[in-house]
């Protein structure tokens, strides 16, 4: 009870300073109330008061560790009864009223309904000791997941409007009040920042008083102007926010290390944790500053390689667990039913069902799942078993070596979203020895699976190869390498015979397309062998490249340059109109693409491209945002605001552009399109549309707006953008086939995948993706001649007579 009570204490000090008298030991201002309002350590916090200062003594009513610590009944309502582990009568946070029975609950002066008659409070952990002592909840509320569904919210560089912000932090402060306060976001996410920052303002936080729990912590994934970041960090989220910084690999750039240290031996900042840090890497950043915590995927099926294990184990650090629900998928409504088809609001579990499939298949991952429900049958409260969810994070957070696990919460407004109470059930479960050996049965620990993450070079490449112009093969758009998810300089992926590739929720590989294969019946053909002819070298990046930042759009052309046209050399029958990638130009990649397919087409007398119409168009000359200034001119579809798939090394982000940009190219490819439809007498089903990188983006975007559905649709090394407009009704006959890089270093192949799914979930079912093992963002080679060509002549027939003319309506509208 001692103990439970001393880690509360510090909720009242978030609310007053305290203060030092004659013997040097503290009093603060609460100790002047009487006893029966007073929870908290009153031994330790008011050791200094003396007189009538000091008005609770022990052994009157009240008092903790008396025999009766409940509050008076005419009690102000400063304390709380909460129900939590086998009913215990536990002292609470001041501010908050609520009983068994679930009352309007205030926080910081907002008072709501509410039935979640629990609390965080009593199973706080700590970071740190002595003055430096951080308090969090063990249960860190992942506020990105709230906005994964770009349809619903803004573009990630864009804050909340108040309107938005209202209604999230609303939902904050019903965690809050529960004592799930402790929140953890992404520096570079402007919406997180804005709700972070709405919610600080609305609790009136106190930046010199030591609020419990730790309300926010930012993982810091900019690599650059790390004195600036923090500077901006402390404006707007308050010095506590600087408490415990998470630090993503860009730290170990010799000169951020240098400003973490001074930062830290500044006090500043009071402890830092990394986030998806190798051995080795963490091995490098301990050199120079000391690790608390160490961010990695951890539940039932990934665990921390035993490296990083025992780095924790001699410096004394503990891990944070993100992904402890695989995505949700560790839950009741995935029990007895078959893989799901994940949607906007989802869209991480694409990564974990990779997890899945590489631990076994979804079969097994089933026996798991009957597993965890036999064991919450045993533990059964007024609402029956504990479900799935809370047997699994409870299992997760009694992991030894387990500070927190990180739960995305969904705010909003986001129906059946609200969490708190399976959370809240997880702290108090106790998982008995037996209970815990069962479900290792159903997961065996030899064949669990280390989260491994590659190693990069000592010095990252954060100068990067970032949008530079193409050689043949390369598809345009350049960008450096991934944060620390790529191999060591000259490595291979692919190791030795019987090794295994690890990846975490980010990464993605051959394991990733073949879940994907069982999950959605998509046709995903690996073939091992990477033309050599298809590898280029990335040319230098600009030197001293300044921060990017946006620019008014600049006035597009009146029309087109002029386009490269290969003719057909027998009867037109189909044209396919092909647009080229960021940087490069039309006639190259006619130089690049067609040798290549005629090579895959063979030799006859009348192959079947002879009857094809080639237009390769040719984009204007832009000014490029993304690099800063003086801004660069090259041949591109659209502007670039960002470089995320570049000098940030995130290509699982999706960039911003200049949609005003993107709209002038859609309605130029429509004009030509119509030009060659009338070519082809109105049969728009012999109509392909072919792009490659950004210019891939944008023939998805343009073949889903046209006025009539295409023949094909061949997106290469591309995406869908979350600004393309929803099809038009009957696109869903469209045939689209999309080739990506497992490796892919520019448009990550997740994110692409991720994209594309949106159109399975609107009804598309004639899609082919393919993703090419071990590939980076290189087009035009073999593998994807082999699959233009089959997928032009063998599945779409473009070659074969047209069929007669018999008034409107060729298309396939």
């Amino acid at each position: 009870m001692a103990n439970m009570v001393m880690m509360m204490v510090v909720w009242l000090a978030a609310e007053c300073h305290g203060y030092k008298v004659r013997n040097g030991g503290p009093c603060e201002p609460w100790c002047t109330e009487p006893c029966t309002v007073l929870n908290g350590a009153v031994e330790m916090e008011c050791s200094g008061c003396s007189g009538a200062q000091f008005l609770c003594r022990p052994g009157e009513a009240g008092y903790p560790g008396a025999t009766d610590d409940s509050p008076a009944a005419d009690a102000p309502t400063r304390a709380y009864s909460i129900s939590a582990s086998g009913g215990t009568s536990r002292a609470a946070p001041a501010g908050v009223a609520m009983s068994d029975g679930g009352t309007a609950a205030a926080v910081h002066g907002i008072e709501f309904e509410d039935d979640v008659n629990s609390s965080c409070l009593p199973y706080l952990r700590t970071i740190g000791d002595g003055d430096r002592t951080v308090h969090i909840c063990p249960i860190l509320n992942g506020i990105w997941t709230s906005f994964l569904d770009p349809r619903r919210w803004r573009a990630y560089s864009s804050p909340l409007d108040e309107v938005d912000a209202t209604r999230v932090v609303e939902g904050m402060r019903r965690y809050d009040a529960v004592g799930l306060g402790s929140w953890i976001g992404e520096d570079f996410d402007e919406r997180v920042l804005s709700a972070l920052e709405a919610h600080r303002r609305a609790t009136k936080a106190n930046e010199t008083a030591a609020a419990v729990p730790l309300a926010h912590s930012i993982i810091v994934e900019r690599g650059h102007e790390v004195e600036q970041g923090l500077e901006l960090l402390e404006a707007r989220l308050g010095m506590e926010a600087l408490r415990w910084v998470q630090l993503g690999p860009p730290a170990l750039q010799s000169a951020n290390l240098a400003a973490y240290l001074a930062a830290r031996r500044a006090q500043r900042v009071w402890h830092y944790g990394v986030e998806d840090y190798s051995p080795a890497m963490l091995e490098q950043i301990a050199s120079v500053v000391p690790v608390a915590t160490v961010q990695q995927e951890t539940n039932l099926l990934v665990r921390p390689a035993e490296a990083a294990r025992a780095f924790c184990a001699a410096r004394g650090c503990r891990f944070v667990a993100y992904g402890p629900l695989l995505g949700g998928l560790l839950s009741d409504r995935y029990l007895g039913q078959p893989p799901p088809i994940p949607d906007a609001d989802h869209s991480k579990q694409i990564d974990y069902l990779a997890s899945i499939r590489a631990w076994g298949d979804w079969e097994r991952f089933q026996g798991l799942l009957r597993t965890l429900r036999s064991v919450g049958d045993a533990h059964v409260d007024a609402r029956g078993g504990a479900p799935i969810a809370v047997v699994a994070l409870a299992y997760v957070l009694q992991l030894p070596y387990v500070l927190a696990a990180i739960v995305g919460v969904r705010l909003g407004g986001v129906p059946g979203a609200d969490h708190r109470r399976d959370s809240l059930r997880a702290l108090a479960l106790e998982l008995t020895a037996q209970e815990k050996a069962a479900i290792d049965a159903a997961e065996p620990s030899a064949e669990m699976m280390e989260n491994e993450v590659f190693l990069p070079s000592a010095e990252p490449n954060t100068a990067g190869d970032s949008k530079t112009p193409r050689t043949p093969g390369s598809g345009g758009k350049r960008k450096g390498p991934r944060r620390n998810r790529k191999t060591s300089p000259g490595a291979t992926p692919a190791a030795a015979p019987g090794a295994t590739l690890v990846v975490d929720d980010e990464d993605e590989d051959d394991r990733q397309l073949e879940v994907l294969d069982k999950l959605i019946g998509l046709s995903l053909n690996p073939i091992p062998s990477i033309d050599a002819k298809a590898t280029s070298a990335k040319a230098p990046a600009p030197e001293n490249r300044p921060p990017a930042r946006k620019y008014p759009s600049e006035a597009s052309p009146a029309s087109l340059p002029a386009p490269h046209i290969v003719e057909p050399t027998a009867v037109h029958r189909a044209t396919v109109v092909v647009m080229h990638g960021f940087t490069d130009n039309a006639k190259n990649y006619a130089e690049t693409l067609l040798p290549m397919l005629s090579a895959e087409l063979g030799s006859s007398e009348q192959p079947p491209d002879a009857h094809v119409r080639f237009v390769f168009l040719q984009a204007p000359q832009r000014r490029i945002s993304c690099y800063g200034e003086p801004r660069q001119r090259h041949a591109a579809w659209h502007d670039y605001f960002t470089d995320h798939g570049g000098e940030e090394g995130k290509p699982e982000l999706e960039e911003e552009l200049d949609t005003a940009h993107l709209e002038w190219t859609r309605r130029q490819v429509h004009r030509v399109l119509d030009v060659e439809a009338a070519r082809l007498s109105g049969h728009t089903s012999r109509l392909v549309l072919l792009g490659q990188s950004q210019g891939s983006c944008c023939a998805i975007d343009a073949a889903l707006t046209y006025k009539e559905c295409l023949g094909g649709l061949f997106c290469s090394i591309g995406q869908l953008y979350s600004v393309t407009p929803a099809p038009a009704p009957g696109r869903e006959a469209l045939r689209i086939v999309t080739f990506n890089g497992a490796a892919d270093q520019v448009i990550g192949a997740g994110l692409a995948l991720r994209s594309y799914a949106r159109l399975l979930e609107l009804g598309f079912r004639q899609m082919r993706m393919h993703v090419q093992p071990l590939l980076d963002h290189r087009g035009s080679t073999a593998e994807e001649a082999k699959l233009l060509a089959t997928s032009l002549f063998d599945d779409w027939k473009v070659a074969e007579p047209l069929p007669a003319v018999s008034g409107a309506g060729k298309g396939g509208k």
